[in-house]
């Protein structure tokens, strides 16, 4: 890992702490850090809604509890929370470096995934400050094709921001 890291321009970790990195994906990411860290790469993590606020002095959205819907099985919502967790400590852990490491958390709008696919549209909107970005219907979310574009595109500027970033129509 440490050689293929050296070489690297950039690393982005899109893991998901399912199968065998249920449990696991914290150390793993954080070895990766490490050692982009040591390489001097940029870092991105492809996280997930939840790690976003609502307000800067509101909560994480993992830490205000979910609503669950009649929908949604029990044994569903309880990986979510267990996957949503999981991703939220790879970003407490990135916030809490005190080196020089150039990271950039990614968070997508909440209607995000391969369930809701949505259409190509080349367009996107970048939140800086991690809060949920809404649109004009008071919905968050971003079709899989755009959320790529996006990190593609923030990779590609060197003047991009760094940090906690949410994405969204």
């Amino acid at each position: 890992m440490r050689a293929a890291i050296a070489q690297a321009d950039v690393v982005v970790s899109a893991l998901s702490p399912r199968g065998g990195l249920d449990g696991a994906l914290r150390e793993a990411d954080r070895l990766i850090a490490d050692t982009a860290a040591e390489t001097g790469e940029e870092l991105f993590v492809v996280g997930g809604f939840s790690s976003l606020r609502r307000s800067a002095d509101a909560p994480r959205v993992i830490d205000e509890g979910f609503d669950r819907p009649d929908e949604v099985p029990a044994e569903q919502v309880e990986a979510l929370l267990r996957e949503a967790s999981q991703m939220n400590s790879i970003l407490l852990d990135l916030e809490d470096r005190t080196d020089d490491l150039a990271w950039t958390f990614l968070s997508p709008g909440m209607g995000f995934g391969a369930h809701l696919p949505g259409e190509p549209t080349g367009a996107y909107r970048i939140g800086t400050d991690g809060l949920v970005l809404l649109d004009a219907d008071g919905q968050t979310s971003i079709g899989g094709a755009d959320f790529a574009l996006a990190v593609v595109d923030l990779i590609d500027d060197p003047e991009a921001p760094h940090g906690h970033l949410a994405i969204a129509y």
